[in-house]
Formats: structure tokens, sequence, C-alpha cells
């Protein structure tokens, strides 16, 4: 019988800790989220890459804590907006903007340049990072590509979830359920990358 190993996810997001939790449902871990400890952790995210907030967030936790720690930055690139939110996309309507704030901005800037929709390309990346309490860091980039709707659709999700169409599935991300994104989305990509490395945790 393998033994359930302990592993903290660097985030105080719920959705996110949920994908997580989805994510890692065939894998034997106990999974630890940030507001569930005494302390938190503090990281600023002032890197100019996903994958510097990412390896930041895992190391801070894992040295804080003495577990193998997950760290996770994602983003939104908008062609049109050159790349635009990217690694901004949590605080692009302010520091401490909601996601119907950056969602609306998103919109409102698009807006401006009265593309078709098919011409509203965009893409989700999430880079992951995988720390361990004897210093070994293991990294994952994963991406989807989809479109931007003309206004947000669907209840399910979080973040730019609303506004991010697939066109193969005519549905946005928060109009899809958590098992099918978890299927999908950039960051079960980039879950696939690092999967080996968590095997040989357990």
């Amino acid at each position: 019988m393998v033994q359930e190993a302990a592993l903290l996810i660097a985030t105080r997001n719920d959705g996110k800790f949920n994908e997580f939790k989805e994510l890692f449902s065939d894998l034997p871990f106990k999974l630890l989220s940030l507001g569930g400890q005494e302390g938190g952790l503090d990281v600023p995210e002032d890197g100019s890459t996903y994958e510097a907030h990412a390896q930041s967030k895992a190391l801070a936790g894992t040295q804080k804590f003495q577990v193998p720690c997950l760290g996770e930055d994602s983003g939104l690139e908008v062609e049109a907006l050159d790349s635009r939110p990217g690694v901004y996309s949590a605080r692009y309507a302010g520091p401490n903007a909601t996601d119907r704030a950056n969602n609306l901005k998103v919109l409102r800037e698009l807006g401006r340049k009265r593309l078709p929709l098919p011409k509203r390309r965009a893409k989700f990346v999430s880079a992951l990072c995988l720390a361990l309490p004897d210093g070994r860091v293991f990294s994952s980039i994963g991406a989807v590509t989809g479109l931007i709707t003309l206004r947000g659709r669907g209840k399910n999700g979080f973040g730019y979830d609303p506004i991010f169409y697939l066109p193969e599935f005519k549905r946005t991300f928060a109009e899809i359920t958590l098992a099918e994104k978890n299927r999908l989305s950039h960051r079960a990509k980039a879950f696939d990358g690092l999967r080996k490395y968590l095997k040989k945790l357990l």
C-alpha cells in the first residue's frame, strides 16, 4: 500500500486549489493549501515570467514548511493586446482587482478594436514548479489556445474562464465542467509534465 505524502499547494485561490485536488485525484497525496497554514506565505510576484513566479512560490513554501511544495503561476495572453495581460493577469485592473474587473478591462480593450470573434485569439499559459526540501526543483509549462468572447458566459471556474472560448467545444471555460477542464486546460497540461516526478515522491 502506497503511503500518503503531504504536499503544499502554494495558493490561497480556492478555485485553483479545487482544480489541483481534481488533478491529484489518482495520486495519494495529502494536499495542503496556504489558507490552512499558520503564518501563510507572502511571496511578491515581481518576476518577468510565469516560471519565475512559480519557482519563487514553490521554494518559499518548501523552505518555510519543510514539505514538498507546488508553486503555480498562470496568465491570459491576448494576441490583439500584444500578449497582455500576461504575468499581470491577476492584477490587470489594479492591485486588488476582482475577476470581474479584470474580465471587463480585457473586453473593453478588445471592444475598442472592433474585432470579430475569430480574430480575438488568445491563450492561457500555466507554469508549475515542484520544490523539495532537499533543494531539488522540477518545472513544467502548459498552454491552451482559444478566443475571447464578446461578453462573459458561464458560472463555473474562476479568473478569465467566462471570456475564454474553446471553438471546438463551442463553450467557454466557465461553461464546461471541472472534469472537462482538467482534461484540456493549460494547468492540466503543465501538471502532466510533472506527474513522473510526483510519483517518485510516493
